[in-house]
This record gives structure tokens, C-alpha cells and sequence, in this order.
């Protein structure tokens, strides 16, 4: 990585350095329209100054992008390792996926039956909602199971 950094900083480097010269040429210019022209170019000097500063952004944006493609290729060459986290990360997600689906499938029987029995005696309001609260424990702790492998993920 030490090697991509190097490389980085001096693409970085060259693109400023580009930049910095187009800049100064583009206000040389404009010095020269501002003697010749004062108040009637004024405008035109605005916008030329708004370019050159577009094209300096530009430059650098080329610098920063060619810079990123020389990280990405480095990261490619560990392929391997992004697989493995993905993969342990895919099977850390795996217990709040599968238990949260069987539970909100039961949660949706126990709530129906809930509303049915509110519906026959309204004084088991009570009984419904702990019963709908016991499925979802179910959930909650697949969740906090699921979060302690990936808060606890040493990789």
C-alpha cells in the first residue's frame, strides 16, 4: 500500500502542478484583456476567470479519479479477503433474516388471534398484546445476536 501511496501523491502532485500552470496562464491573460478593454470586459473577465477555475477543478478531478482507479486496482488484487468478510458478514445477518421472517410470520398469527379476542372480550387486551410481545422477543434476539458478530468482527 506504501507503493499506491507514492504513486498517488505523485499523480496528485503532476495534476496540481498542470493545474497551477494553466491557472497562471488563463490570469496572465486576463491582465492583458483588463489593460487593452477596462470597463467593457469586465464580464468577459468573470467568466474567464470562472473557467480557468473549471478547468483546475477538472484537472485535479482527473488526478483524484486516476488516483482512485490505482486503489481500486490494489483492492481487486485482495479479492480474496473481501470475499471472506463478505461472506462472514452474509452469515452474521443470517440469524435476524431467517428468525426474523419465521417470526413475523407466527407474530402475524398471534396478533389475528389477538384481534379476535379483543373483539369477543374486551378485557383481554392484556393477554393480546404480551402474546404478540413473546413472538417478537424471538426477533429482538436474533437481532442482538446478528449485531454481536458484526460489532465483535475481528477481521
Amino acid at each position: 500500500m506504501e507503493g499506491l501511496e507514492k504513486i498517488t501523491a505523485q499523480i496528485l502532485a503532476d495534476a496540481k502542478a498542470s493545474c497551477d500552470k494553466s491557472y497562471e496562464d488563463a490570469k496572465a491573460e486576463i491582465e492583458q484583456i483588463k489593460k487593452k478593454y477596462n470597463d467593457e470586459a469586465a464580464q468577459i473577465i468573470a467568466d474567464a476567470e470562472a473557467d480557468a477555475q473549471k478547468e483546475r477543478e477538472s484537472i485535479v478531478s482527473r488526478g483524484l479519479s486516476s488516483a482512485a482507479m490505482l486503489r481500486r486496482n490494489m483492492l481487486l488484487q485482495s479479492k480474496s479477503k473481501m470475499v471472506d468478510k463478505g461472506g462472514y458478514f452474509l452469515m452474521a445477518a443470517l440469524p435476524i433474516g431467517v428468525v426474523g421472517l419465521i417470526s413475523a410470520i407466527h407474530q402475524a398469527k398471534v396478533a389475528a388471534s389477538g384481534v379476535s379476542l379483543i373483539a369477543k372480550q374486551k378485557n383481554e387486551v392484556g393477554k393480546a398484546i404480551t402474546s404478540s410481545a413473546l413472538v417478537e422477543t424471538y426477533a429482538i434476539f436474533a437481532l442482538l445476536v446478528s449485531l454481536l458478530l458484526i460489532i465483535f468482527y475481528k477481521g
